[in-house]
């Protein structure tokens, strides 16, 4: 005891009940729901269909490539061996047919000629120089062509014109001869001009080439030039 007073005893707290779980009639207590057999057996079940469902599909997966890559596999396979095929067939010569031999024609036998007798070797005749041409000669050529450029002459016309000229008779006759004028042109330029500057009857215009010295070819050449002109 205290000088105080009496000392009271301490306050007694009544008990607090736990609250428990629900109660059976009887007064067992009921396990969850989760905790019973079948829930578990239950779960375990889906567990294992969930694992052999991701194992089969992987499985699965696996054969569809195998199966792709065994088909592309076929495939390259096929197409090469179709292409080697196709080189083979053509790299392969097609037969050719040998063509028939052409058969020989004998040639008819030619007759041989008879031996002929020899010609007997003529004598090389040795080539002679020509004799340069005299000065006289040439000038009395060119003297020709002159004359024949605006007049036309007989040869013996010509060649008397010449020595006219004082000209050699031989150098007169080679100038002549070499000149190349065609005397059946000549003889009709002559008659021409005779009928330029007056008229003829035939036979007049034939005595006149006839004093000219042209031959009768000639004379008969250049009438008949006239008359084709119509001068006649």
């Amino acid at each position: 005891m205290s000088d105080n007073g009496p000392t009271l005893p301490p306050p007694t707290v009544p008990p607090v009940d736990t609250p428990a779980g629900p109660a059976t009639p009887g007064g067992k207590k009921v396990k969850p729901w989760w905790k019973r057999w079948w829930a578990i057996t239950l779960g375990v079940l889906v567990v294992l269909f969930v694992i052999a469902g991701i194992f089969g599909s992987s499985e699965e997966d696996a054969d569809s490539d195998a199966a792709s890559s065994t088909s592309i596999a076929e495939t390259a396979t096929t197409g090469a061996a179709s292409e080697t095929s196709a080189v083979v067939e053509t790299d392969a010569a097609p037969e050719t047919t040998a063509a028939p031999a052409p058969t020989a024609t004998a040639a008819p036998a030619t007759t041989t000629a008879p031996a002929t007798s020899a010609v007997p070797a003529t004598t090389a005749v040795p080539a002679t120089t020509q004799p340069p041409v005299p000065a006289e000669y040439r000038n009395a050529l060119q003297k020709a062509q002159s004359y024949l450029n605006y007049s036309a002459f007989s040869p013996p016309g010509l060649v008397a014109q010449l020595e006219f000229e004082q000209f050699s008779t031989e150098a007169a006759q080679w100038a002549v001869q070499n000149v190349g004028a065609n005397w059946n042109v000549q003889a009709a330029l002559k008659a021409g001009s005779y009928l330029d500057y007056s008229s003829f009857s035939e036979g007049g215009l034939r005595d006149q080439l006839d004093y000219e010295n042209f031959t009768p070819e000639q004379v008969d050449f250049a009438i008949a030039e006239m008359k084709a002109q119509g001068r006649l």
